[in-house]
Formats: structure tokens, C-alpha cells, sequence
């Protein structure tokens, strides 16, 4: 799945989101990872067009570093939690993580999922369609306790998911 579809489905995504977040007075924030960096680009906040915005503005930056954005989304959520909130992580990935923090990719994507959970709950929305590429979905989720959901296609299946 191209990087712009992804992106559309994202868009399609936090768009429902945001309308259910509003009716439970839900906060939601946005980070995002490539390169060699993730940024933490939309702090929590009930303003959804915000996060939807940005998401459209997302470029494709190259490398994918997974564990350097478990590792962020667990400090972010970890601060929420203490806060007093319940953090969720939708992580919306093709699961082909290829950059390490010390060069043991499996273990760094296992330990900060592990971590993650402690804080929240944790959903990787799938958007590889070939079965035959490894991706590190299934790790995350089972590190977690979370749930993978596979997009094929659009994303009405998913914002149906996540609704049920």
C-alpha cells in the first residue's frame, strides 16, 4: 500500500475518532516517525481537525524506526497515565521496521511494546497487504497484549472496527 494511502486511511480514521473522542471528552494526540527521528507533533488536545491536518501534511521520510516510536508513545503515555487519563495507541504502520536503537530490532520493538502497555492499550493498525514480507505487527501486539487489525482496502472497515 502506497505511503499516500496510508495516509488517506489515517485521515479517515482520526476523523472518526475525533467525532467519538468529542462525545466522551477524549483527548487525542498525534506522533509520528521516519527518518532517523520521531516527533511528538500534536500534544494531546480536543481540537481533532488539528491532528487530521497534520497528518495530511505527513512526507515520506525513509527509514522506519519502531522502536524509537514505542519508545516515545510509552513516555508520552506514561505521562498521560499519571495524569490521571487512559492513553490508547493506534500505531498505523506496514510493520517493516529496519532501524534500530542498538541494533537488535526484535528485542528494542518487544521491550518498548511491553513497556507501552503499562500505559495503554495498544492497537496496530496493519496496512501491508502481502503476507509474504515480514513486518514486526504481530511482535508489538504480543509484546502489548494488543490487537492487530489489517487494512485491505479502505479504511471504513476499520473506523467499523474500532467502533464495535
Amino acid at each position: 500500500m502506497s505511503f499516500r494511502r496510508r495516509i488517506h486511511i489515517a485521515a479517515e480514521l482520526v476523523s472518526s475518532l475525533t467525532n467519538t473522542a468529542y462525545r466522551l471528552r477524549s483527548r487525542i494526540g498525534l506522533l509520528t516517525f521516519g527518518g532517523n527521528e520521531v516527533a511528538y507533533d500534536v500534544p494531546f488536545t480536543k481540537n481533532g481537525g488539528v491532528i487530521v491536518d497534520a497528518i495530511r501534511g505527513l512526507k515520506v521520510k525513509g527509514k522506519t524506526p519502531l522502536p524509537l516510536a514505542l519508545k516515545r508513545a510509552y513516555e508520552v503515555c506514561r505521562a498521560e497515565d499519571r495524569r490521571g487519563n487512559t492513553p490508547v495507541t493506534i500505531l498505523i504502520t506496514d510493520g517493516k521496521g529496519n532501524s534500530s536503537i542498538n541494533g537488535d530490532l526484535r528485542g528494542e520493538v518487544s521491550y518498548y511494546s511491553s513497556l507501552l502497555s503499562k500505559h495503554s492499550r495498544v492497537f496496530v493498525v496493519l496496512t501491508s497487504t502481502d503476507p509474504y514480507t515480514p513486518n514486526l505487527s504481530g511482535l508489538i501486539a504480543e509484546s502489548a497484549g494488543g490487537q492487530v487489525i489489517p487494512i485491505h482496502g479502505r479504511g471504513e472497515d476499520l473506523v467499523f472496527r474500532w467502533k464495535s
